[in-house]
């Protein structure tokens, strides 16, 4: 699992490079700037970056203490903003893996981006297995009628 930012060490009203952030919050360099296209707010008209402590501070509160949301049948949970989305509303692609749960249900992977974040998705779900689906072989998202997972 990674390694938690210990948030509660920035001072809100303070300014921080990305080496004073890394150095103050436990992480690396290369994590803070990972987690600036994610959403941490810098100022990015001029390098060294300025990240005010206030918005980081908020930045990893929503990161690391939201309740854990239960997804539905025809939903996906980002692993990295946390947020909850409809696989049949995002531009995801489906392939069927060649494999049965049972005799009825077939295996898919469904795959493609978060709508609220930059970050790539993929996971199994199970459908109604269609009679001569070839492994490989791609489905409409419209198409798939998921089972409760």
């Amino acid at each position: 699992m990674a390694k938690k930012a210990n948030y509660r060490k920035i001072h809100s009203n303070s300014y921080y490079e990305p080496e004073e952030l890394a150095k103050c919050v436990d992480l690396t360099v290369q994590t803070i700037y990972a987690h600036i296209p994610r959403g941490l707010p810098a100022d990015m008209s001029k390098k060294p970056y300025n990240i005010y402590g206030r918005n980081a501070k908020e930045y990893f509160r929503r990161l690391y203490d939201n309740k854990i949301q239960k997804e539905h049948r025809d939903e996906i949970i980002c692993n990295c903003c946390g947020k909850v989305f409809d696989i049949t509303l995002s531009d995801a692609e489906a392939i069927f893996t060649g494999r049965f749960y049972n005799p009825k249900k077939a295996q898919i992977r469904v795959f493609g981006h978060c709508p609220f974040c930059p970050c790539k998705f993929s996971r199994f779900k199970s459908t109604t297995a269609i009679k001569g689906m070839i492994p490989g072989a791609r489905i409409p998202i419209a198409n798939i009628t998921t089972r409760g997972e």
